[in-house]
């Protein structure tokens, strides 16, 4: 006889395969809001005679409101466009413009001067930084006409992506663009719009009579918007030239001596123009200032100037040291003609000079005491040999009339200078914006400006659990630390170009131990602070290596602490891998030509160290991201090898393990993700949809107790993605600028998820496991689907259904069925 069977799902039984409590079924990915960190500002920093030593983060460019000098708008190098209202007051309001941009890497800003109310900006997009150049993807520029409430993006149909922007000149319908090499990206030359931006023309080597070549700066002349003036080098005919019909045409007019210095040793021009009817041109050449030429007559004929210097000595040695003692010119150097002299011009380059060749000591020829700036007032009408004087530190030590009030500077590596309405100096560096007071004499100082940016380049990020504060290691701004937890106040514990830094909370009971340094792991230290915050040691890191080559740092080196035993970690230098069992004191080599992290230098992600598997503790285990691919060892004694099935394509940039199944590892090189469950022998590509997020910058797993998510960050944001395939990827969180996201920490004590941005600042996502895991409430039920829904089958027979589980499943299911007849 026949039966009539119908197969229903009625309900099914949840079999977690893991030890423990009954644990929550993950929700959907993706929430959470992120919140800001700071620092805004981080104090004691590389700063002299300024209160509190305020600094934040590099600004490139500054447009000062041309009414209101209590109005200004900076680009950041990497984070974005910041209006500041109250920037004359001590504590100016910053307020970010950019942040939901396709990029954050701002090269230049310049207000409309035909906008006779001044709402319209444009920018330049370029990278700048001082940590290789990384930033946002190079998409032409951006340009608001209301004030900066609001923000389009150009690249002229195309004609401008890629190509990195180095100067704007907007006039109203015309938008005249300069560009130069950097990164290598082609072409340079000048472009120019006739459409607002709808379309642009590169006129260099054309008809315009610009020829081709780097085009590295722009300027605009104050009394008459139609002429425009560039540098072009690396062409046919370098040379100084000026446009009198808004860049449609241009004409040559530098001399045999200025040309002189445009060549294949030229990396950087300045150009600017006085109301008072001069022209003042700065070039550096192999990353110093070469010349500084004045010209009272359009072009017509130059004069060259002095170059600015200080007396400065060493043992048994005197002489001259001049504005870029780091050499580093080719990034660090900002020239302004003064508004209302002709002969009166500002120039300022990268840092103080540690007496004659860096030979000497503080106090230097000036009265410096620090690596702070280094800027100067020339006056062209003066005699040669006495045309400059300081305008930092002390008006007693140096040419007479330098100098300032009270012994100030502002930090290093200077990017732009402008003066506002009031005709107070303002400068971008390195370390954020700055004003200087009567710039034209010694009677002035200088103050901070930087208020509430946050637009710190940090690459390394780490959190102490037990003070709740977030630390970094920042591009030319140390290693700050949070003040307190939430706090957008830090303080610098190193200053300086950061080093990579982590956190051991676990070693010590009631104490952390932060391990900081500079730059090629110098002075690398193990500080220890207790649970009111306050530092109780600070002991040199011996770094002495007992078995193997002499150990050579990277720019950034990539240090790791081992996640069962945080006394032992792993360090990657410029030749080779190093463990140590001591907390640093003592390196053995374990890996022999391996360079880990990116080999650029400019990133502390390298290492997967230390997990457990099936209850079974292996402090051994060691993943290593390299050029070359992903080298690992998962027993006491072993090599580090290279992986069977090495990732393919680019080089490796980091890798993490699953802390709870150390087999199963994850890497990442700059486009793509990939996923091995038996340690490096097959990978798997995972990228799915993780596309059109700009560069992958680091790779870490979840919460160890929950062993199905995977996140990633990229240019463009944080990603996760869940067991079983990790290929459906969703962005984390809102709020979080579009900076590339170079470091990341989940802390399981707090459970809170930090990032670090290379331009906008700490971020932090509170209750990570709830908001970003989906981990926080009661039992979340899968969804099983089958097909087909129902079956008459014939008494004896077989049928085959499909069976479907949602993602919301973190873990293996067993289901039951119940015959209904």
């Amino acid at each position: 006889m026949q039966a009539s069977i119908c197969l229903r799902l009625l309900n099914f039984l949840l079999v977690l395969l893991v030890a423990g409590p009954l644990a929550a079924a993950p929700a959907a990915t993706g929430g959470g809001i992120w919140v800001p960190q700071g620092a805004a500002p981080a104090r004691n920093g590389q700063v002299e005679g300024i209160l509190n030593g305020e600094v934040v983060g590099c600004v490139q460019a500054i447009a000062a409101h041309p009414i209101f000098p209590g109005i200004a708008y900076v680009g950041a190098v990497n984070g974005g466009i910041w209006r500041g209202l109250g920037v004359n007051t001590p504590i100016p309001l910053w307020t970010p413009l950019t942040d939901t941009n396709s990029s954050l890497s701002i090269s230049s800003l310049e207000f409309d001067p035909t906008d006779a109310g001044f709402n319209t900006l444009v920018a330049g997009i370029g990278r700048y930084s001082s940590l290789g150049s990384a930033g946002g993807a190079r998409t032409g520029i951006l340009r608001t006409v209301n004030g900066g409430s609001s923000w389009t993006e150009l690249n002229g149909g195309g004609a401008l992506v890629g190509v990195n922007v180095s100067g704007v000149a907007p006039r109203g319908n015309i938008i005249v663009v300069s560009v130069d090499n950097g990164g290598g990206f082609q072409p340079s030359g000048v472009f120019r719009s006739t459409d607002a931006g709808a379309t642009f023309l590169r006129i260099s080597g054309g008809g315009s009579g610009l020829p081709g070549g780097v085009a590295r700066t722009l300027a605009g002349n104050p009394t008459n918007n139609a002429v425009l003036y560039t540098g072009i080098y690396g062409g046919a005919t370098n040379g100084i030239y000026a446009s009198s019909d808004t860049g449609a045409t241009w004409t040559k007019i530098s001399d045999a001596t200025v040309d002189a210095l445009l060549n294949n040793t030229t990396d950087n021009i300045k150009i600017s123009a006085s109301r008072a009817g001069s022209l003042f041109v700065g070039i550096v050449t192999n990353g110093v200032l070469g010349g500084i030429f004045q010209s009272l007559d359009a072009g017509g004929t130059w004069t060259a100037m002095d170059i600015p210097t200080t007396q400065e000595t060493s043992p048994g040695s005197t002489g001259t040291m001049g504005i870029h003692p780091g050499q580093q010119g080719s990034i660090h150097f900002s020239l302004v003609a003064d508004p209302s002299s002709p002969n009166l011009v500002y120039v300022a380059g990268d840092r103080q000079p540690l007496g004659l060749n860096d030979q000497g000591s503080f106090p230097n020829g000036i009265g410096a005491n620090d690596y702070s700036g280094r800027a100067f007032r020339g006056d062209a009408s003066q005699a040669a040999g006495s045309q400059w004087v300081h305008l930092t530190h002390s008006s007693s030590l140096g040419a007479t009339g330098g100098g300032t009030a009270n012994n100030s500077a502002p930090h290093a590596d200077s990017r732009a200078m402008v003066f506002d309405a009031s005709r107070t100096l303002l400068y971008a560096c390195d370390g954020g914006l700055y004003r200087r007071t009567s710039p034209a004499n010694n009677t002035g100082d200088w103050f901070s400006v930087n208020g509430t940016l946050q637009i710190g380049e940090y690459h390394s990020i780490a959190y102490d659990s037990l003070n709740h504060v977030v630390l970094a290691g920042a591009q030319d701004n140390g290693t700050p630390r949070q003040n307190s937890a939430n706090s957008p106040v830090w303080t610098s514990i190193t200053t300086g170009d950061g080093g990579d830094v982590v956190v051991d909370n676990a070693s010590v009971s009631g104490f952390a131990i932060v391990y900081s340094s500079f730059d090629d792991l110098t002075q690398f230290s193990r500080r220890t602070y207790d649970g009111n915050g306050l530092m109780v040691s600070n002991v040199a890191v011996g770094l002495n290596v007992i078995s193997g080559a002499q150990f050579r740092p990277q720019f950034v080196t990539p240090l790791r602490l081992n996640a069962l035993v945080p006394t032992r970690l792993v360090i990657a230098g410029g030749n080779s891998v190093y463990e140590s069992f001591d907390q640093g004191d003592t390196l053995t080599e374990i890996g022999p030509g391996i360079v880990g992290g990116s080999g650029s230098g400019t990133t502390g992600n390298a290492f997967a160290y230390g997990g457990s598997a099936f209850g079974v503790a292996n402090p051994e285990v060691l993943y290593v991201a390299s050029r070359s691919g992903i080298y690992a060892r998962t027993a006491s004694g072993a090599p580090l090898a290279l992986t069977g099935g090495s990732i393919p394509g680019l080089a490796a940039v980091d890798v993490a393990l699953v802390p709870t199944n150390w087999p199963s590892v994850f890497a990442i090189n700059s486009s793509q993700i990939f996923y091995s469950t038996n340690s490096g022998g097959v990978w798997s590509d995972i990228t799915g949809t993780l596309t059109g997020v700009g560069n992958l910058r680091c790779v870490r797993h979840g919460p160890p107790n929950i062993t199905s998510h995977i996140l990633v960050g990229t240019d463009l944001g944080v990603y996760v993605a869940s067991a079983p395939s990790y290929t459906n990827w969703s962005k984390v969180g809102t709020n979080l600028p579009n900076a590339p996201v170079f470091d990341m920490e989940y802390n399981q004590t707090d459970d809170v998820l930090v990032v670090g941005t290379l331009g906008r600042g700490a971020w932090l996502v509170p209750a990570a496991t709830s908001q970003v895991f989906g981990q926080g409430g009661l039992l979340s039920l899968p969804t099983i689907t089958t097909q087909p829904r129902s079956r008459t089958v014939t008494q004896g027979s077989t049928v085959t259904l499909s069976v479907g589980v949602s993602a919301k499943a973190a873990q293996p299911i067993a289901y039951q069925w119940r015959y209904n007849g």
